[in-house]
């Protein structure tokens, strides 16, 4: 009888113990996506089989980082050429402006520390949104 009471005596002081000690949750910020492609002048229409086209010329990166709280983190977006994609640190965006590569790095700090929670590229590629012009329709009884 004396061990069973010793043994809820344990359990007891460890459930206290361990009620009393704040869990600390992770930081576990992280990119979605570590790659992105945006097109030229975007394009939001639908296309031919009726749903939605979905061509941005635009990448709002909060969107794209997990465990990512506004409250309490800042987001800092630097491009390597300001000539494919530019970055808008206001809306924490990545506009397309030319044609190509380049790579944006994202970096997520606490605002209260200052401590370096996260910092990642992203591969951004631009690329032309095709026109009906540059469009060549291949029926079966075309020849070409």
């Amino acid at each position: 009888m004396r061990k069973v009471f010793k043994y809820l005596a344990v359990i007891l002081a460890l459930t206290l113990i361990v009620g009393i000690v704040p869990v600390q949750a992770a930081t576990g910020v992280s990119l979605k996506k570590t790659s992105r492609t945006l097109f030229i002048d975007g394009c939001t229409g639908k296309k031919a089989d009726g749903t939605a086209a979905k061509f941005y010329s635009y990448m709002n990166v909060k969107k794209f980082i997990k465990g990512f709280d506004e409250k309490k983190m800042t987001v800092k977006l630097e491009t390597e050429d300001k000539t494919i994609a530019s970055v808008n640190n206001k809306k924490v965006r990545i506009n397309a402006k030319g044609l190509g590569k380049t790579v944006v790095r994202v970096t997520v700090t606490d605002k209260t520390t200052k401590e370096i929670k996260m910092q990642k590229s992203i591969a951004v590629t631009v690329k032309k949104n095709a026109t009906a012009a540059e469009l060549k329709c291949t029926c079966a009884d075309d020849k070409n």
